[in-house]
């Protein structure tokens, strides 16, 4: 009995941790970008399908337009990416998604490149874009 229960918990808890259904929404993600250093750098991710594909881009006031590299989204959750960093520098990210509706989090790291015993890296969160409302477009009809 008690190995039909636990076959029953864990069963329920591997249907919740990974959400499959989940996606990347297009549209532009906010991302707050923090250094090692403590750095702070206010990005935006646009996210797009095109046939079949995720492709991202970050934009930025203080730079021009990058598309990521390698965009991958496996089980839903789970987004990779590289992209180049400037003054030669290469990032590996690797984000993590916990709820259906809310933020990827990980780190962008760039190994060929150390400062002090590790490599360069940053913690990165890509926030979701807002919802479209429907019906607010003020026409009164």
């Amino acid at each position: 009995m008690h190995r039909i229960v636990l076959a029953f918990v864990v069963a329920s808890i591997s249907a919740v941790v990974p959400v499959a259904a989940q996606s990347m929404a297009d549209g532009r993600w906010r991302g707050d970008l923090v250094s090692d250093a403590g750095d702070q750098h206010a990005l935006t991710f646009v996210a797009e399908h095109r046939k079949g594909k995720l492709f991202l881009t970050m934009t930025s006031p203080e730079a021009p337009d990058v598309a990521m590299g390698g965009v991958k989204l496996k089980r839903g959750y789970e987004l990779t990416f590289t992209w180049a960093g400037g003054a030669n520098a290469f990032y590996f990210c690797r984000l993590t998604r916990r709820a259906a509706d809310g933020p990827f989090d990980g780190s962008c790291v760039d190994n060929r490149v150390s400062v002090g015993n590790g490599p360069v890296s940053a913690a990165l969160t890509l926030h979701p874009p807002e919802p479209v409302r429907r019906g607010a477009s003020g026409s009164g009809s």
